[in-house]
């Protein structure tokens, strides 16, 4: 070994980029630690976020699902509704054109109702 002020030296230097080295590794595990945190983060973070649109879709297609068949349910009761007024009134109405006779030319038909 060496000794004198160039041996303590060495000693020193060697000393101190151990030490620096230490630091170097210190601060690279916490970077990779709170990297790795952060990561864990965004996938915790992004799985709620789709789990939420996911969710969001499935209820707007349920309610568009019920919206559709309360239109469809509507419709059907209109349907039938037009249907039993074309066939009970749309008799009646037929009876009463036949009872006023044909219109022509703006007068009125026959058995008006008004004795002419």
């Amino acid at each position: 070994m060496a000794h004198g002020p160039n041996g303590r030296d060495r000693r020193k230097a060697v000393e101190d980029r151990r030490r620096s080295d230490e630091r170097f590794e210190h601060v690279v595990r916490e970077s990779d630690d709170r990297f790795e945190r952060m990561m864990r983060e965004f996938r915790e973070d992004s799985l709620r976020r789709d789990a939420a649109t996911q969710k969001a879709f499935k209820d707007l297609r349920t309610d568009i699902r019920t919206v559709g068949l309360a239109i469809v349910r509507t419709l059907n009761r209109h349907t039938r509704l037009l249907e039993h007024i074309r066939d009970h009134h749309g008799r009646l109405l037929e009876r009463i054109d036949r009872k006023l006779g044909p219109r022509g030319n703006g007068r009125p038909g026959q058995g008006n109702g008004r004795g002419v």
